[in-house]
């Protein structure tokens, strides 16, 4: 497979236009070519001969006589093999119209066998056209991700920022999250480079596991100082499993943002956070991780308990063994319009939609690209700076022509 032969010109551009229009050919030179194609002539012969509506006859442009097709009112050039795609790209890259536009102009004035077929085919193999021309994203299904086990057992760990403005030099925050119970840490720290942040990461996280103990697993996106040497060896020294997830598209810093003295009210946006009830099951992280709800300021506080202290605690470790896990639900629409091309499964080469703000007129993806291997929700792709996992839901199949 090979890209079109025409897709090395930059289409946005008013030269590619002036090409195109330019390099259409003679009418000697489809006279010449019209001579030394054995099919075109042996096609002319036999439709001489027989009474048929196409009718081949010679018919004088000027420089060379040409042979015409006369089933219509006006002649139409009988297009030889080597000179089809070419006028193919004449009519077509214009302006890039559409199959059905791209057939009516050609056939108007050409003619060869099988030409509805063939412009159906090198229309939708034009590179251009499947960079810009947005029919339908691809819409991948939900998936779903198992409950862990138990308690502080699996952790998610992300970076979230650039908070701005920057407080105390710090405007990124290095959050922690335990998947069984919801309960949540959030770390300040300053961006000053790979190696400082995945120190910084590297001794949060052990803070974390100095209380919680150390997790089975950790997850993660592939952000610099997660695929750091320093952060592997972290993991492996505690022999936590490290799962990275594949590239998103998710803007993080929710109401952090614009706030000046955000890291004052960071401790009191996690009191919230660690207390405000699951909608599925109504109880809070902090319930479920301490056994009872956390005080806040200014709420009026029950007597001191006379019970002794080892009472209190075998009560408490009862009440934290009772709790379950919230029942993950998903809260979606009962019927979810999801839509992934049959052809992305199959295809040798995909294109990678540009997930950033753009001028209208810039092409909304790029490549083609070589598809590595696949999974249910990411493809590992040969993109220009190396191969990497790309997003299902970010890839649209790649028709090329064949040689």
């Amino acid at each position: 497979m090979l890209v079109d032969e025409y897709a090395d010109h930059d289409d946005s551009s008013e030269d590619s236009i002036v090409a195109a229009v330019s390099s259409g050919p003679t009418s000697k030179e489809i006279r010449l070519a019209q001579d030394v194609d054995l099919q075109l002539q042996s096609w002319i012969s036999n439709h001489k001969k027989k009474d048929s509506g196409y009718r081949p006859a010679l018919v004088d442009f000027g420089d060379k006589e040409v042979w015409c097709q006369m089933s219509s009112s006006s002649p139409k050039i009988l297009v030889p093999t080597s000179l089809q795609s070419v006028i193919f790209r004449v009519f077509h890259e214009v302006g890039h119209p559409g199959n059905k536009a791209t057939y009516k102009m050609i056939s108007k004035g050409h003619y060869w066998p099988n030409m509805r077929k063939e412009i159906s085919l090198w229309t939708k193999s034009c590179i251009s056209c499947q960079m810009n021309k947005v029919h339908r994203h691809t819409k991948s299904p939900i998936g779903s991700i198992p409950l862990p086990s138990s308690r502080f057992s699996d952790l998610n760990v992300d970076i979230v920022g650039p908070i701005n403005p920057p407080h105390r030099g710090k405007n990124y925050l290095f959050t922690i999250i335990d998947r069984w119970s919801g309960y949540m840490e959030a770390y300040p720290m300053d961006q000053k480079g790979l190696g400082s942040n995945a120190e910084a990461c590297s001794r949060h996280f052990l803070r974390w596991c100095s209380t919680f103990g150390t997790p089975s697993s950790v997850t993660s996106d592939r952000g610099s100082q997660f695929v750091s040497r320093l952060w592997s060896s972290t993991m492996s020294s505690l022999s936590i499993t490290h799962n990275l997830t594949r590239p998103t598209i998710l803007n993080t810093t929710g109401r952090l943002n614009g706030r000046t003295n955000w890291v004052d009210e960071l401790p009191w946006a996690l009191l919230s956070l660690r207390n405000s009830p699951n909608t599925d099951s109504g109880v809070s992280p902090s319930e479920i991780v301490f056994g009872e709800k956390t005080k806040f300021p200014g709420e009026i506080r029950q007597s001191p308990s006379e019970s002794s202290t080892s009472v209190f605690a075998s009560s408490l470790m009862q009440a934290i063994k009772n709790q379950v896990p919230p029942k993950e639900e998903w809260h979606q629409p009962s019927v979810v319009k999801t839509f992934v091309p049959k052809e992305l499964f199959s295809c040798k080469h995909v294109f990678v939609r540009v997930d950033k703000v753009q001028p209208g007129l810039k092409q909304k993806f790029t490549g083609p690209f070589e598809v590595v291997s696949r999974s249910p929700k990411s493809f590992l792709v040969k993109l220009e700076t190396g191969e990497d996992f790309v997003n299902i839901d970010r890839l649209r199949p790649a028709f090329l022509q064949e040689q």
